[in-house]
């Protein structure tokens, strides 16, 4: 089994983070140790012309494929940014045995594939490599993000709700929480400085275009359908049931597969009586160039989620939380 990243409540040594983070981790009792290492920089908005450009297009598409198209011009900024291009390579062909039996000599060669007697391609390391991804640009997107959803939790929702809240789940971007109130709506109200309701129906009564598609703004994501039941297995395995609709997911599973073999009660039964399902993916993979139809089959819904420490069928608590080492 290959090492997995997991969130933890441990000591942190040598750990990598922005000075922001690190001033509002201390803030709320954080204790700093010792500092290794400082890297100082200038601040800048220097991409606010272009991001601004592509929130303003989105907030004038007409149709999804323009909304998306513009938010995706945005988020790929980020996965370029950390572009590992140590991992690029070289691709020949090859069209002979000399020039197969020359590039196996390389110090660089990594691996072949035979095409047939005479032809083969082979993959080679780069001999340079130009590092000139702004991997700081993209690492201070993820800590900012992290700084935004902490904030919104403890100093938003927490501060107002009190002990009248708790977290089902959450994930980069997203909080589904569990809320003891009178009247939720009325409450989002009271949100609606951070909140776009702009995807509501046009006769309910938060419905606005104030903060159509702005950046930095929540939605709700079933607009105004009230939750109903929520079962939250693990990251990405999860059933969220509105009065009407459902929505169901199961991390690597196709999505004709959870939508029509996946069952509602599978996942109570996954979470009450801790049953394991498996389904099968079918799929055209091609490989050697070869075009082949592949089964697979895989976890669809675990009871264990390796990245909590479970107290019970329901609640959780992180890996290094004090009480968790009375409950072993």
């Amino acid at each position: 089994m290959s090492p997995k990243l997991i969130p933890n409540l441990y000591n942190k040594t040598k750990y990598v983070t922005h000075y922001q983070n690190l001033r509002y981790y201390m803030s709320k009792g954080l204790q700093l140790k010792k500092i290794h290492k400082i890297l100082q920089f200038e601040e800048k908005p220097w991409l606010k012309p272009y991001i601004m450009l592509c929130t303003e297009k989105r907030q004038q598409a007409n149709n999804a494929f323009e909304k998306d198209f513009w938010k995706l011009m945005i988020n790929s900024l980020y996965g370029k940014s950390i572009e590992n291009k140590r991992k690029h390579c070289e691709v020949k062909f090859l069209n002979d045995r000399a020039d197969v039996i020359k590039a196996t000599r390389k110090p660089l060669f990594d691996q072949f594939c035979i095409l047939d007697e005479n032809r083969a391609i082979a993959k080679l390391r780069k001999s340079k490599v130009l590092l000139d991804k702004p991997i700081a640009v993209g690492f201070s997107v993820l800590e900012f993000t992290k700084l935004y959803m902490y904030q919104l939790h403890y100093d938003t929702f927490k501060a107002h709700y009190g002990q009248k809240i708790s977290l089902v789940y959450t994930d980069t971007d997203s909080f589904i929480y569990h809320i003891q109130t009178e009247n939720l709506y009325r409450d989002f109200a009271y949100f609606a400085n951070i909140m776009d309701f702009c995807d509501y129906p046009k006769d309910h009564f938060l419905h606005s275009n104030e903060n159509k598609k702005k950046l930095g703004y929540l939605k709700d994501e079933t607009n105004g359908d009230p939750i109903i039941e929520i079962i939250a297995l693990k990251s990405k395995m999860y059933l969220i049931r509105s009065v009407n609709n459902e929505r169901k997911t199961a991390k690597g599973i196709q999505k004709h597969v959870v939508k029509s073999q996946i069952l509602r009660d599978d996942y109570r039964n996954c979470l009450y009586n801790e049953e394991l399902y498996r389904h099968t993916n079918h799929e055209l993979q091609s490989k050697n160039h070869i075009i082949k139809a592949i089964s697979t089959e895989k976890i669809s819904l675990s009871p264990l989620d390796d990245k909590r420490w479970a107290i019970d069928n329901i609640n959780t608590h992180a890996f290094g939380h004090y009480l968790s080492k009375y409950e072993i």
